[in-house]
């Protein structure tokens, strides 16, 4: 609404100042026709805020949405802190190739995986393939195994090279986004489940920070590139996000979920990322869920058809 009221000022002003010297059919014509277009993407916006209400009522533990797409920004859900689980090797990937920038470091440099970073008991594709050895891999592919993959170990080989979790903290941060806390490795997450509790943020600054990496403020051109190939490339997730979406719109994503409690519990199951809407816009979207019982299905659904709702709706109201 204010949007609306700061339109109509502005037109009276125009009205007074110009009264004698302008065509008013001409400019009533216009003053509607902008009213119209604010009170349009005002309505869109509360039409897709209710669906997505429609969609969570009932759902247990928390569960929050964030959504940005041009000027319009929107936030379902408790006002808390989310576990970003995998979500997180994302701030790490952005620190990384800031530190490679600031050092003269080329993706296609080469970055050693010792035996000690093969860690058997956490997910890692790498090891899957290679077994526990000295692995030889350039930047960019270690990247695309901890994005792409979510590969634990790569992730953690990652956070080595940044100089500890603490460091993708400060340098997101540095950029203005928040709240965040980065303090764990995944290392740390597998012997205490609980740890996975302790890197965390808001479905909220999570988009910010998609949108500040899309400005092209935050990396070199060619690292974004990069970062957006590869998560245009993410191979996890397909159930999330993705699932609710047309085929031929891309999604550059990354998801992350938790193991289970003994009572349970998943403590987050989350997905965020950049859809490419066929107009050129650009909606930037985060479902994160915190402390639920439901089965991994259940929440991979709920996500897919959030993702629906807001496809449907951008793609149904251009001046969102």
């Amino acid at each position: 609404m204010r949007k609306v009221l700061w339109v109509c000022d502005y037109f009276i002003n125009f009205a007074v100042r110009c009264r004698g010297t302008i065509n008013y059919v001409s400019f009533m014509r216009k003053l509607i026709l902008c009213l119209v277009f604010c009170l349009c993407g005002r309505v869109a916006s509360a039409g897709l805020a209710d669906d997505i209400r429609a969609l969570v009522e009932g759902v247990d533990g928390s569960l929050g949405v964030a959504i940005v797409c041009g000027d319009n920004v929107m936030t379902l859900g408790p006002e808390t802190d989310y576990p970003l689980m995998s979500l997180f090797k994302l701030h790490v990937a952005v620190t990384a190739l800031d530190k490679m920038r600031r050092c003269g470091i080329s993706p296609y440099d080469t970055l050693y995986m010792e035996p000690r970073h093969m860690h058997r008991d956490t997910y890692s594709p790498l090891r899957e393939r290679h077994g526990v050895c000295r692995v030889g891999l350039t930047y960019r592919d270690i990247i695309y195994y901890t994005l792409a993959l979510s590969d634990n170990n790569t992730c953690d080989r990652l956070i080595e090279f940044i100089g500890g979790a603490s460091a993708a903290q400060r340098h997101i941060r540095s950029l203005g986004i928040g709240p965040l806390t980065i303090t764990d490795t995944e290392r740390d997450m597998h012997r205490n489940i609980k740890n996975s509790y302790h890197n965390s943020s808001t479905p909220l600054a999570v988009v910010l920070l998609l949108r500040r990496l899309y400005a092209g403020s935050v990396l070199a051109p060619d690292h974004f590139a990069l970062l957006e190939e590869t998560l245009l490339g993410c191979r996890t997730g397909g159930d999330k996000l993705r699932a609710g979406l047309p085929p031929w719109v891309p999604l550059a994503h990354k998801t992350g979920n938790s193991d289970r409690t003994d009572g349970g519990v998943k403590i987050a199951d989350v997905d965020a990322g950049v859809i490419y809407l066929p107009d050129g816009r650009r909606c930037y979207l985060a479902v994160m869920i915190k402390d639920s019982p439901d089965a991994d299905s259940v929440n991979a659904r709920l996500m897919a058809d959030i993702a629906a709702a807001v496809y449907r709706h951008l793609d149904l109201n251009k001046n969102m």
